[in-house]
């Protein structure tokens, strides 16, 4: 065997070796796709449209639960809701006539100034139509508030887990403040058409505040289309990225 096939032959071994030595490195290293969960974004609170023409998102209460106390047990150490066959369920009455559940969560069902947390679904599957975080400002007092402030900040991020905690702060508190600015006398109802909605991909986050109701601050899935129509109402329409630009100046 002359010289240069010598080279070559050595050269293609050498190749080969580093191919092996990189293929165990990979099988060594590569992990099975960790499975999706509500915590990790979008993927469960994508808005959906039904075949009626509803919006829901891709999540259903249990997805919500679940991102949620993977949000507060990252700075709690602990769960905060319970799972959904503690929470008290009652159907409730929609002018669009589709069946819905209202699920309600409070730590102390009989002490009514305590916030709560409502979840607003489709009786027949779960599927999330509208969650709202819900304040008694009848009964105010500052601990309260800062408990309602709490369920609002994980809620966001729960299913906007990419949001930093002061951005999350920053919306909150804009929207908690709006909510008194825009106080309004008509009864809050699925399908209302809010004065002013933040959005983020198919997310929606409005206030609500009716006169002798709680104060609401509500998550509810959004389109293009959903948007337009609440723009010819005359709501304001802000995507969040501008609004958190715009409140950092």
């Amino acid at each position: 065997m002359n010289k240069s096939k010598i080279i070559v032959t050595a050269a293609a071994v050498l190749i080969f070796i580093a191919a092996v030595l990189c293929a165990t490195l990979f099988r060594s290293t590569k992990q099975e796709p960790a499975e999706t969960n509500s915590g990790e974004g979008s993927v469960f609170f994508n808005a959906e449209e039904t075949a009626d023409g509803a919006l829901r998102f891709s999540a259903m209460t249990d997805n919500f639960i679940d991102a949620f106390n993977n949000a507060y047990k990252a700075d709690k150490d602990a769960d905060f809701l319970p799972p959904l066959s503690n929470w008290t369920v009652s159907d409730y009455t929609e002018s669009d006539g589709r069946e819905t559940a209202l699920y309600t969560f409070s730590r102390e069902p009989n002490i009514w100034s305590l916030p709560t947390v409502s979840i607003y679904s489709f009786s027949d599957n779960d599927y999330i139509r509208e969650i709202s975080l819900n304040f008694d400002d009848h009964s105010y007092a500052p601990n309260l508030f800062k408990q309602y402030e709490e369920l609002c900040y994980y809620a966001i991020k729960a299913i906007m887990p990419d949001l930093s905690g002061d951005d999350i702060k920053t919306i909150y508190q804009d929207l908690n403040q709006k909510a008194y600015d825009f106080i309004t006398t008509t009864p809050y109802s699925l399908n209302i058409s809010p004065p002013i909605i933040y959005y983020k991909g198919g997310i929606g986050l409005y206030p609500y505040f009716a006169i002798g109701e709680r104060m609401h601050l509500c998550i509810v899935p959004v389109t293009n289309e959903y948007l337009e129509q609440l723009k010819d109402q005359g709501a304001q329409v802000i995507e969040i990225s501008e609004f958190l630009e715009f409140s950092q100046v």
